[in-house]
């Protein structure tokens, strides 16, 4: 139940901190929102500690990029 919570309260976590790296990264040329993207799925790797958390993470970051690359500007 509660490792159940713990991996709600992560996911929520990371689509919000996601859209956080949305906003930040809209100004940043593609190599330097792609450090960027690495350096927070390197941080959240240390953060969680089971593979399918880091893997939905991962795809999160693919699905990012393709976002912020095929879309000029991002309106909140």
């Amino acid at each position: 139940m509660s490792s159940q919570s713990t991996w709600q309260f992560d996911h929520h976590f990371i689509l919000f901190y996601s859209l956080i790296i949305i906003k930040l990264s809209s100004r940043l040329n593609s190599i330097g929102l792609l450090f960027c993207l690495f350096i927070h799925f390197f941080l959240f790797c240390l953060m969680m500690n089971t593979f399918l958390s880091n893997f939905l993470f991962f795809a999160n970051v693919i699905f990012i990029n393709i976002f912020l690359t095929s879309s000029s500007s991002i309106t909140f």
